[in-house]
């Protein structure tokens, strides 16, 4: 076959899952209905053969919630990553977590599409927990520290994830609109829907 990838070397099992974990996130990406990204069509677009993808997954069902929990992971990777690094209070930390994750779904489009693109979760699957879990927490020490008022944490930060879905998939699917400054526009959600104390992030 012409422009078929060389063979991976013995132990890079792993590079080639992750090669069609990728080919799958950008097909997911390209296509509305996720029933047409085939085994067939990832190894076309990996360059392998389809019995190489089935090394790596016993199904097409594997394959996809294998995609979409790397999509989940990446995601809650970005978002501690960002919430570690901060220095300053509990509401800074909050929307710097936010903020990384509207950020990574503007630079990771088909990881994103991928995580919340309608494939089915198999049964058990705790696929995005993590992430969300990351918001909760910060929700929960806002209030803790008395930069927001009491609350349901889990009930807030829903609220906050709707709200996070919403403005990443619009500003991604209607660029040319008049938005507002993203930061200007993520303070203003946390304030609104957090209640953080004026100041406080």
């Amino acid at each position: 076959m012409s422009g078929r990838r060389e063979r991976n070397a013995r132990g890079e099992g792993g590079a080639l899952r992750g090669e069609i974990l990728q080919a799958t996130s950008d097909l997911l990406a390209e296509t509305p209905d996720p029933s047409a990204v085939s085994i067939r069509a990832v190894a076309r677009r990996a360059g392998i053969a389809p019995t190489s993808v089935y090394l790596q997954f016993p199904d097409r069902e594997a394959m996809l919630a294998a995609a979409v929990d790397e999509a989940f992971a990446r995601l809650a990777a970005t978002i501690r990553a960002a919430v570690s690094r901060c220095q300053g209070d509990a509401g800074t930390c909050l929307e710097a977590g936010t903020a990384a994750y509207l950020a990574f779904a503007e630079a990771n489009p088909s990881h994103y599409r991928t995580a919340f693109g309608g494939v089915p979760r198999q049964p058990g699957s705790t696929a995005g927990m993590d992430a969300f879990a990351i918001l909760v927490e910060g929700v929960q020490r806002c209030i803790a520290d008395d930069l927001a008022p009491p609350d349901d944490p889990f009930r807030v930060a829903t609220n906050v994830w709707v709200a996070l879905h919403g403005l990443a998939t619009l500003r991604a699917s209607h660029p040319g609109f008049p938005w507002p400054e993203p930061e200007a526009q993520l303070h203003e959600l946390l304030e609104r829907l957090v209640k953080l104390r004026s100041g406080a992030a």
